[in-house]
Formats: C-alpha cells, structure tokens, sequence
C-alpha cells in the first residue's frame, strides 16, 4: 500500500480546533455586535416614545392651563368659609382633597405618595367656566342687588330677558359658578332650572355636596356698589386636574379629564414636566414676560 498524499488527507485536529475558535470567535463578535444595535434601537425607539408623549402630555396640558380661568378671570372661587381656590392651585402636600364638586379623589387604596428619598410632586387643579349655556345676569328690578331674598331651600338670580336654558339639567342639578367681571368673589352653586319667561336662575340652597360660605350667603356680595364694575355671569364649572402617583412603585403622570370622577393614566413615560407662569405688563411695548419660577436666581 502506497501512503496517502498531503492532497487527500484530511484536516489535522489541530487546524479543525483553530477553525472552530475562530468560528467561535467571530459568531461572538456578531452575537455582541447584534445586541448592542438591538439596544442601541430600543434606547432609540423608547426615547422616541417619550419624547412624543412628553409633547402630547405639554399640549394636553397647555390647553387645560389656557382654558383656566375663564369667565372667571383671577377671581377666587369661594367654595366655603376656609376653602377658596384660584383658578390655578398647586398643591404640594400629599392632602390633595380640593374645592367641593371638585374633588381629587386622593385616598390610601388608590394613592400612594413617593417613597423616602424620592422629591413630593406637586399636583395641579385648574378650574375655568364652560360657556356652553352661560347667562348673563342683571340686577333684580330697582334694586342694586342681582339675587332676590333666597329662602333656606333655594335662591333666585334675576337674568337677561329669554335666557337660555342649556344651563339647567333636567335630570340632575348642574354645578355652575357665578362671577362677575370686578373684584369680587366667585361662588359655587348648583342649579335647580332657568325659567325663561321671568327671567330667573334657581339655585338649590346648600348642601354637603356645596355648601354656601358666608360670603356667597350674605347680600353685600351681590349688591352693587354705585361706581362698580361688574358684569355677573352664570357659567358651568368645569376644570381638570393632575397628580403624580406613586402606587406600585412607579411614578406614573394621572389625569382627571373635565366633568369625570375617576383617574385615568396620563403617561408613565414622563419623569419630570415643570410648568410655568409667565406675566405680562401690557403697557410696556415689548410685551416682556415675567416667569414665575424665574430661571434668574433671586437677588440678582
């Protein structure tokens, strides 16, 4: 028998070992290579995500700040003798109970407050009228006052000619607020009907569900001084709110949408959103804003 040539040989141990670690080697590199694109897509996608929410949660929110205060302007809402809310309140305690009719909804089983170590947020109740149905009111006769002599169960406001009746549900009492174009206080109240042919707005008289504070129950508010300014107006009280919820370990960004009671998931992809309010001086040509908060360090 003639011994085999190099050429019909097969590979040696070694070479098949050198083969393999190479192999090995470079199926590694590709399996390192492919998961670091596969994160690098994912951080990318997720940033993505959040980026396009952090601008659907500004906008959301620019338009509900936009809306607040109307009808109602600056003038606090005098919900009762120790409640009274601007049309922008920001609480930055855990106790998020608000204006009556308007309440968070904050209790131990479906709020959680952040645990040690982790920055209180702040939560946000915006409140303004919804013109849908709004009347404007005028003083009762000869009189300077615009609500006749209210009894212990209701009360009448003296309105425009042929007022509209979107105002009054037929089914439940709608919660309105009353307020007028001066200084003065506006006040919750729940509407019973508008009767159209006299001219009258009938609230209901007060009730746990909206109590009457001293100043909405007295006179002096409704009467009008000689020189004031003030246009009274009856307009539905609506308004939004957010909070930040800690429960189950995840901060997630909660919404409370106009006219809903419970809480619905805003986003949980947004870890920090600061809102701020900026003032502008009208008189001044440049229409420069004042931010509050200022990014200019105080006492500069």
């Amino acid at each position: 028998m003639k011994p085999s040539s190099l050429r019909s040989r097969g590979f040696t141990l070694l070479e098949v070992m050198i083969a393999s670690a190479i192999g090995v080697i470079v199926l590694t590199t590709g399996l390192v290579v492919g998961a670091q694109m596969q994160k690098r897509a994912l951080f990318e996608e997720q940033t993505m995500t959040a980026q396009v929410t952090g601008r659907a949660v500004k906008d959301q929110i620019t338009l509900d700040v936009s809306r607040a205060g109307t009808g109602m302007g600056n003038t606090p809402i005098s919900f009762a003798n120790d409640d009274e809310r601007s049309a922008i309140t920001v609480w930055s305690k855990p106790d998020l109970t608000t204006g009556i009719g308007t309440t968070l909804g904050a209790d131990a089983t479906d709020y959680a407050p952040p645990p040690a170590g982790f920055p209180a947020s702040d939560a946000l109740q915006l409140y303004w009228g919804d013109t849908n149905g709004m009347l404007t009111l005028r003083t009762c006769d000869t009189l300077s006052r615009i609500r006749e002599e209210e009894t212990t169960t209701a009360g009448t406001f003296c309105t425009r000619p042929n007022p509209s009746t979107a105002l009054a549900d037929p089914a439940t009492p709608t919660l309105a607020v009353i307020a007028s174009g001066g200084n003065k206080k506006a006040c919750p109240v729940l509407v019973d009907s508008v009767q159209e042919a006299s001219g009258k707005l009938v609230i209901k008289g007060p009730t746990p569900e909206v109590p009457r504070s001293d100043v909405c129950a007295g006179k002096d508010l409704w009467t009008k001084a000689s020189g004031d300014v003030e246009n009274w107006v009856a307009l539905r009280l609506s308004g939004a709110a957010y909070r930040v919820n800690w429960r189950g370990g995840i901060p997630t960004l909660e919404y409370r949408a106009p006219n809903q009671e419970d809480w619905s998931v805003l986003s949980r992809d947004v870890e920090q959103l600061t809102v701020r309010e900026g003032v502008v001086n009208l008189a001044n040509p440049l229409n420069t804003l004042d931010w509050y908060p200022s990014d200019v360090p105080s006492g500069t």
